[in-house]
């Protein structure tokens, strides 16, 4: 069975040691307020002591109808593929498709063809999330 799954483009302004994650939205301004788990967690936590861009750019946060972050989008130069993606696994891990390292550029490049496919076939068929 395929999960829904709802997004925002924002950039984070506070996160906790609770799994808390408050994004900024973009659009509206508004906050959003996600709960996520520890992997998650470590990996905003290590963007943001970072000075690289990816702390900076507006990212596209993926996160379930129980407000559960589940992914992380980069964007790119073609708004249907990312240049990078950080997903969350059933067995709580994090799966990066793309660019493994924090990008460290404003303006990305797209992901590969079979990095994409795969980011694709692998939600699709293991995570069963449509994203």
């Amino acid at each position: 069975m395929m999960h829904d799954t709802y997004k925002v483009m924002g950039t984070v302004s506070r996160y906790g040691s609770g799994g808390i994650v408050i994004v900024d939205e973009v659009e509206t301004n508004r906050p959003v307020m996600m709960e996520a788990y520890e992997p998650m967690m470590k990996y905003i936590d290590e963007q943001s002591s970072s000075d690289l861009e990816e702390k900076y750019m507006p990212l596209e946060f993926v996160y379930d109808g129980w407000c559960n972050l589940i992914g992380i989008l980069v964007p790119s130069t073609d708004e249907r593929i990312p240049a990078k993606a950080v997903i969350l696994t059933k067995d709580c891990t994090i799966k990066i498709f793309g660019k493994q390292e924090i990008i460290s550029k404003r303006i990305n490049e797209p992901m590969k063809r079979d990095d994409w496919y795969a980011f694709r076939n692998y939600m699709r068929d293991v995570e069963e999330y449509r994203i």
